[in-house]
């Protein structure tokens, strides 16, 4: 582990906290009947991040995907291998959906979308915002897309850990190459051969270029 930048970042598993997101939403999901799936392409894939600060990030998405789902509705949360060195998040539920002209607004702050019922129960501005700047700090990205009535699904990225058989990898230090055209040290001739060795000629192979 180590702080930056005011974050304690470590390496983690993501499909961990993507549980441990889901079980402490569960009563919430659990009063609105909701079918949560939830995929990880790879048990082992392991995020380098601030825990934390990325648990927050998947309560207050998956809480907002609870909110505006309806009774008996469908939650899906799954992540995969995405652009080098990120894996893709997608939280996608069956809820009221966002209009297309707030979509591009949901992430500013105090934003509230939409004037229905279920929107003016809480507004989902504060917590998205949050969202967005976690992951900014995390040299990350988040958007949205959504039909109105159909459902949103929010995508985003997390910095993967290394693969391990990289991070242990210690490369062998080679010396540096003489420059061209250094001339080979003087050979000593003089210098009497020790016991039991045969004085050989000594070569040296200047490669230009």
């Amino acid at each position: 582990d180590r702080e930056s930048g005011g974050m304690k970042i470590s390496s983690f598993p993501l499909a961990g906290i993507v549980d441990e997101a889901l079980a402490l939403l569960a009563e919430r999901i659990d009063a609105k009947a909701l079918r949560v799936m939830r995929s990880v392409e790879d048990p082992a894939l392991t995020v380098r991040a601030d825990r934390d600060k990325i648990l927050q990030v998947f309560l207050n998405l998956v809480g907002n995907a609870v909110k505006f789902s309806r009774e008996r509705g469908a939650i899906e949360v799954s992540a995969r291998r995405g652009k080098p060195g990120f894996a893709l998040v997608q939280v996608k539920d069956t809820g009221v959906g966002i209009a297309k002209e707030d979509l591009e607004k949901v992430f500013d702050r105090f934003y509230q979308a939409g004037d229905g019922a279920a929107q003016r129960k809480e507004g989902t501005g504060i917590g998205l915002a949050i969202v967005r700047n976690i992951l900014q700090l995390h040299g990350c990205v988040v958007h949205a897309t959504s039909e109105p009535g159909e459902g949103t699904v929010v995508s985003f990225t997390l910095p993967l850990a290394k693969e391990r058989s990289q991070a242990q990898a210690v490369p062998t230090p080679t010396p540096a190459p003489d420059p061209p055209g250094t001339p080979p040290p003087p050979a000593a001739p003089s210098a009497p051969a020790r016991t039991g060795e045969v004085e050989r000629p000594r070569l040296r192979i200047i490669r230009r270029g």
